[in-house]
């Protein structure tokens, strides 16, 4: 749980110095949102509770975007997504360290497509 919290911290100074920086909007989106897609399966493996693993991992997503703007349409805490998202698959593909499925999800989510 420490080597997590540590890792949180360093992803809010580094979603910090994204939204920060000078670059296009649409990178600064993408960037952060692989940065929070990178806490999403780490945050499933260690969180101590049988049941809510998923809310709180959503939790923390929409926290650290929804802190600089960035809002998903569609992807929910409660209730959590449909099967037919394909959020499971993008949880597995997570947990095997491929955040590309997970993060265009996110995208498509925050973009409202």
């Amino acid at each position: 749980m420490e080597a997590l919290g540590r890792r949180i911290e360093r992803a809010i100074v580094a979603l910090d110095e994204v939204v920060a920086s000078d670059a296009p909007e649409v990178s600064k989106l993408s960037r952060c949102v692989f940065l929070v897609a990178g806490l999403f399966g780490p945050f499933l493996l260690v969180h101590p509770y049988a049941n809510g693993n998923g809310h709180m991992a959503r939790f923390i997503v929409f926290t650290l975007l929804g802190r600089h703007g960035y809002w998903t349409n569609s992807w929910t805490v409660d209730p959590q997504p449909l099967p037919s998202d394909l959020y499971f698959q993008h949880i597995r593909s997570a947990d095997t360290n491929d955040l590309i499925p997970l993060v265009q999800h996110l995208m498509r989510c925050i973009q409202g497509r």
